[in-house]
């Protein structure tokens, strides 16, 4: 310190006696700092008073305040204050006065008490400068640099806070050595006291902390995970992960200066329970009726316990959006068959441990299986001739259990379907007996329809013979014919080929008489024994419906004795 220091010193000692309250110290005693805030990044020129207040952190005598400043020559007084609601209250503790001017600029000016000034640790105390002209001044600027008190100006005779002008203007509190220490425990708070989170997520809360004495702060949490900025001041973010749902929980999360000084808050932690996501496997868009179809049940959760443990599942089974569904049905898996065309709404239901369900619908079309047809016919006798009755057998199958069906008999000969209805369960057919009335080939078709619209066709070819081709038929059965030997077969034979070409030539008299002829060689071989009764009333029916068919009117008795 320059000589001035020395004359500033016999003043306030004279003056030491007018300040009862004080403690008299000599000025020379060791001092330190107590507090201080020596973040210069802004500066301000005023003549206006303001105020710095601080937190004292230890209880002791304050010797000196040191400020940062810059100017020619002024008159400047320093006071420490009480402090009320924040602000200097007007209650001056102690008082230093300078007149003079710096050698330069930016520097520390020492502003001594004598009688020192008694503070007690924790206690607000507020710095009070007025300068007598303009005075530059540095402070933190808009950083909150001293968070144990903030830089007032005096505005139309009140304290105000001009942020504009910093947030704290650089100081240093002295305090003579031997004062005491007594710790402050550290500040700590979180920024709500409850936090919920689903389960399978991360809980988390936030806080800050902060020592007043500027001390290493440890924190520590109940349970969870817990992070920290800083080492004497900053924030802490608390987390813990919810495997599953659980009711609220307390956790304590304490800081410790590590000087005996210990601080805990409390908050409340719950995961709420999450429904699981639910999938149903291995649905088709469709499927046809009377097959079977397999679906398999999925379900996830974002929790870990619920996952481990599985899931309860149960399926409901509903047709064309009817008023109820069928009974419920459990398991991982579930099998039904349509049994019709229609809309099939398959309901899978996931239930977890904790009693959180979950459920999905999927539609799956049933679709119409076409019926199936069969036909087949017979007839009596050797030969098919115009008149001669057909027995026709139309049959059909279908998977559709419920389904109806209609069927018809086309003759292909352009006369009118014959039709018949069939009611459930899926299958039925029936006969017909029709005679077509002239020869030819015809395509018979036997059509079944279901209710669905879906179809079936069978068909069949049946020629309807002219005589001269059921003459030859006739005279190639009796050629494989056992009961009659080579003599009588080839007799018999050459006849009714002779009626064949006859009748191939449209000249039915004569085709007429040779079946006549024929007839009286089978009366005569029938009763010789030469040919069997069985062989021989076959011959004889198939040798009567050509003579109809040709329209022959001659009838000797021999023959129609043996048609008898």
């Amino acid at each position: 310190m320059g000589g001035h220091w020395n004359f500033r010193r016999l003043v306030v000692a004279a003056v030491a006696a007018a300040l009862p309250l004080a403690t008299v110290l000599p000025v020379s005693a060791a001092d330190a700092v107590n507090q201080k805030q020596t973040i210069d990044s802004g500066a301000n020129t005023l003549r206006t008073p303001m105020a710095q207040t601080f937190k004292a952190g230890l209880s002791g005598q304050i010797d000196r305040i040191s400020l940062e400043q810059t100017f020619t020559t002024l008159t400047e007084n320093v006071q420490l204050q009480g402090v009320s609601n924040g602000k200097p209250d007007g209650t001056v503790l102690g008082s230093s006065s300078f007149t003079g001017a710096l050698g330069c600029c930016r520097l520390w000016k020492d502003f001594t008490f004598n009688p020192t000034v008694a503070v007690t640790a924790g206690t607000e105390y507020a710095i009070v400068v007025t300068p007598s002209t303009n005075l530059t001044w540095y402070d933190s600027y808009a950083f909150d640099a001293y968070p144990d008190g903030q830089m007032w100006l005096m505005v139309s005779g009140s304290w105000a806070y001009q942020v504009s002008y910093g947030r704290d203007f650089t100081f240093q509190e002295w305090l003579v050595s031997g004062s005491t220490n007594t710790n402050r425990a550290p500040l700590l708070t979180e920024n709500s006291t409850s936090v919920t989170a689903a389960e399978g997520s991360t809980a988390t809360m936030t806080g800050t902390y902060q020592d007043p004495d500027g001390d290493n702060v440890a924190l520590s949490a109940s349970g969870g995970t817990l992070t920290k900025t800083g080492t004497s001041t900053g924030t802490w973010t608390w987390s813990q992960a919810g495997a599953d749902e659980s009711p609220a929980q307390q956790v304590t999360i304490t800081a410790n200066d590590g000087h005996g000084g210990t601080t805990p808050v409390l908050f409340n932690v719950s995961f709420t329970p999450v429904p699981p996501t639910v999938t149903i496997v291995g649905a088709p868009s469709s499927g046809p009726e009377a097959t079977s179809i397999t679906l398999s049940a999925k379900a996830t959760s974002p929790s870990a316990a619920d996952q481990a443990v599985g899931f309860n599942y149960s399926w409901t089974l509903n047709k064309n959006n009817s008023a109820t569904s069928s009974a419920p049905v459990t398991g991982p898996t579930f099998t039904f068959t349509p049994d019709d065309e229609g809309s099939f709404a398959v309901t899978l239901t996931a239930v977890d441990d904790g009693g959180n369900g979950a459920s999905v619908t999927t539609t799956i079309t049933g679709t119409n299986v076409d019926p199936k047809a069969s036909l087949t016919y017979t007839y009596s006798g050797l030969v098919l001739l115009p008149l001669t009755p057909i027995t026709f057998d139309g049959g059909f199958t279908d998977v559709g259990a419920l389904d109806t069906h209609t069927a018809t008999f086309n003759y292909g000969d352009g006369s009118p379907l014959d039709t018949a209805k069939y009611d459930a369960p899926g299958q039925g057919g029936g006969t017909d007996t029709y005679a077509f009335t002239a020869p030819g080939t015809y395509t018979v078709t036997y059509t079944v329809t279901d209710d669905d619209g879906g179809s079936a066709s069978a068909t069949v070819k049946v020629t309807v013979q002219t005589p001269a081709v059921a003459l030859g038929a006739i005279a190639t059965y009796i050629s494989t014919m056992p009961s009659l030997d080579n003599g009588g077969k080839n007799g018999l034979m050459a006849k009714y080929r002779a009626a064949a070409a006859s009748a191939a030539r449209g000249d039915n008299n004569a085709t007429c008489g040779q079946l006549g002829a024929a007839l009286n060689d089978l009366a005569t071989l029938t009763q010789s024994g030469a040919l069997s009764k069985a062989d021989s009333d076959a011959l004889a029916a198939a040798t009567w419906s050509v003579h109809r068919a040709l329209g022959c009117t001659k009838v000797k008795v021999a023959w129609l004795n043996l048609s008898l």
